[in-house]
């Protein structure tokens, strides 16, 4: 698993629907998110999105909230192993689980340049990881797990929806050429985000042009 470079959490009228996880420049956001996708068991609803449908998502989901450093954080991650279940929320688990993250930041300058943001995320064709600073962060990214845990959760890869992301040397990157990870909620999603998501996950899993 390695980090992305920009994550965001996407929100209209002050109710988060989504999580944006952007490329990072390695191999690992290059592969599809195949075997996400089979852990997930996707089916498709009635206005063409594909949402999960697993009964073990619940199992599999962490996430743990509390106060760190003087600071509120969270972090959501999905567990990779199919057969371990997720630690229980404490705030242990959660410092061990930021830890973990942090080793992930290599030192290369265009991955430190985004090491302190607010919002960071790492993922790869399997999992992803979402950490997160500050109240209203860690409310959003709350809400957003609740939801993903009881199967109101679909996933996009490929472009990014929602802008064109900055490349590792600062230049504008067509959203087409970089592999961008979608977490939504469709039951908080926008109408015209539903509309949008359902063209998207047409073939969630289809590589991007390069």
């Amino acid at each position: 698993m390695k980090c992305a470079y920009v994550t965001k959490l996407l929100e209209q009228d002050g109710v988060p629907f989504g999580i944006e996880l952007s490329w990072g420049a390695r191999t690992e956001h290059e592969r599809g998110i195949d075997e996400l996708l089979r852990a997930l068991s996707p089916r498709r609803h009635l206005d063409g999105q594909m949402i999960a449908c697993t009964r073990r998502l619940p199992e599999r989901l962490f996430f743990a909230r509390g106060e760190i450093d003087g600071e509120d954080q969270a972090v959501l991650e999905l567990e990779s192993d199919f057969v371990r279940r997720a630690p229980p929320p404490t705030v242990g688990a959660l410092r061990k689980r930021i830890d973990t993250f942090e080793r992930m930041w290599s030192t290369l300058k265009d991955e430190q340049e985004f090491s302190k943001r607010p919002v960071r995320g790492a993922w790869d064709q399997s999992t992803f990881i979402v950490h997160v600073r500050g109240t209203r962060n860690a409310d959003a990214l709350e809400l957003l797990a609740a939801a993903f845990a009881a199967e109101d959760l679909s996933v996009t890869y490929g472009a990014a929806p929602s802008e064109q992301w900055v490349d590792s040397r600062g230049l504008n990157a067509p959203a087409r050429r970089t592999p961008c990870l979608g977490l939504f909620a469709p039951g908080l999603c926008p109408p015209a985000w539903r509309h949008l998501l359902a063209k998207m996950t047409d073939a969630p899993a289809q590589r991007p042009t390069h």
